[in-house]
C-alpha cells in the first residue's frame, strides 16, 4: 500500500522532477490555454511542486493555497513565489501535508491537480475532497498519464523494474467512474506527450519545442499518452 511517508520521501528528492524544465513549461502553457487567467479569485494547487504552475494566477487572486507533502518542494515554491510577487505574498498560504488532511472553510474557483493521481493512496478520498472544496461554478484541472496507452505501459514496466516506489495506474475509464460517483463532468480535454525513451539528453528548449510541435500533428495523435482534463460540478448553473 502506498504510504504518506513513501510519497514524501520520493518527492523530497526534488532533482527527480526538476532537473529538466520542459515538462513544467508545457503543463503551464496548457493550463493557460484551458483557463481564463484573470478570472479566479481563489486558487488551490495540490501537489504544487516548485510552484511554477500557479504563478500565472497569483496576481489576480485574493487567495492562493499551495499543498505538498514534500517540505523541499514547498520550500522551493515559497522561494519562487516570493521572488516573483514580493508585495503580494500575504495572500499565499502553504500547507505541508497530505491533501486528505487539508481542511478549509473556503471554497476555490480553480483547483489544480497536476501529476498527482499516480501518487495518492486513495483516489476516492481525493475526489471527495475536491468536491467539498470546489466552488459551485469552479473548475478542477487534472493531469495524468493514461495507463492504457502503450507508451505509458512501457514507462510503468521500466519504473517497476528500476524502483521500489509504486505508481497508481490511471486511465480514462477510471477517471470517468470517479467523476460519475462524485458528480463531476468533463468540460475540456487535451492530450500531449512527454519525450520518448532516449530524448531526455536533449536540451529543455529542444524538448519543449518538440512537444509543442507534436501537439499540432494530428497524424501523430496516437502518440499522445498524457491527458489534461477540466472538470466542473454536475448541475452547476
Amino acid at each position: 500500500m502506498k504510504t504518506e511517508e513513501g510519497v514524501r520521501d520520493f518527492f523530497n528528492k526534488t532533482g527527480l522532477y526538476l532537473h529538466k524544465r520542459f515538462g513544467i513549461m508545457l503543463r503551464r502553457n496548457m493550463i493557460k490555454q484551458l483557463t481564463q487567467v484573470g478570472l479566479y479569485k481563489s486558487v488551490l494547487d495540490v501537489g504544487c511542486g516548485d510552484g511554477t504552475l500557479v504563478l500565472d494566477f497569483v496576481e489576480n487572486a485574493d487567495q492562493v493555497v499551495l499543498i505538498d507533502l514534500s517540505e523541499n518542494m514547498l520550500g522551493l515554491a515559497k522561494t519562487n513565489i516570493e521572488s516573483a510577487f514580493r508585495e503580494r505574498t500575504g495572500k499565499v498560504e502553504y500547507y505541508n501535508g497530505d491533501f486528505a488532511s487539508y481542511e478549509s472553510n473556503n471554497h476555490f474557483d480553480l483547483i489544480l491537480l497536476i501529476g498527482v493521481l499516480a501518487h495518492v493512496p486513495d483516489l476516492e478520498i481525493v475526489f471527495t475532497k475536491l468536491k467539498s472544496l470546489l466552488n459551485h461554478n469552479g473548475i478542477v484541472i487534472i493531469q495524468y498519464s493514461d495507463s492504457n496507452h502503450l507508451i505509458i505501459k512501457m514507462r510503468h514496466w521500466w519504473h517497476r523494474k528500476n524502483s521500489t516506489y509504486s505508481l497508481n495506474m490511471i486511465n480514462e475509464g477510471l477517471i470517468q467512474e470517479l467523476c460519475n460517483r462524485h458528480d463531476f463532468s468533463t468540460v475540456a480535454k487535451k492530450r500531449f506527450n512527454f519525450p520518448f525513451f532516449g530524448m531526455k539528453y536533449l536540451s529543455d528548449t529542444t524538448l519543449y519545442k518538440f512537444q509543442c510541435w507534436l501537439l499540432n500533428q494530428r497524424w501523430l495523435s496516437f502518440l499522445l499518452s498524457d491527458v489534461m482534463i477540466v472538470l466542473n460540478k454536475n448541475g452547476r448553473s
